[in-house]
């Protein structure tokens, strides 16, 4: 793994209240050690991550809840490492409420490349929702 595809969230100081700031912090986190849980490929951590009413909206995706995350997920971590590659961390950070993750991503070994887009919502330790975009 390179140390690019290993660098964490984006925390650089920001000018917000000491408060906001810790709650950002927080949530930055939280994205964090589902994106380690990911590459450790321990589904049951990274599925923990998620609020049980969680909601993922892509263009492909519309996920309701962790239920529906689990059985379409399950798939790529009982597949073996051939089936989902380390995300590799393009850019990180904040934008309004939201922590933002952009990925190069590809789906099985030797499958095809493309950059992810994804806004993460946080509370209570849990991502609540998730909004993703590909380049």
């Amino acid at each position: 793994m390179s140390a690019q595809q290993a660098a964490p969230i984006a925390s650089e100081p920001s000018k917000a209240p000491a408060a906001d700031e810790a709650r950002m912090m927080a949530a930055a986190k939280v994205v964090q050690r589902s994106l380690d849980a990911l590459r450790a490929r321990n589904f049951k951590r990274w599925l923990a991550c998620y609020s049980p009413d969680v909601i993922v909206r892509s263009s492909q995706l519309h996920i309701n809840n962790r239920e529906e995350l689990r059985a379409i997920y399950a798939y790529f971590f009982q597949a073996g490492p051939g089936a989902l590659a380390d995300p590799e961390i393009l850019e990180s950070g904040w934008t309004g409420e939201r922590v933002f993750v952009r990925v190069k991503e590809q789906l099985g070994k030797g499958g095809p490349f493309f950059i992810s887009y994804v806004e993460y919502e946080v509370e209570n330790g849990q991502i609540i929702a998730a909004y993703a975009t590909t380049e």
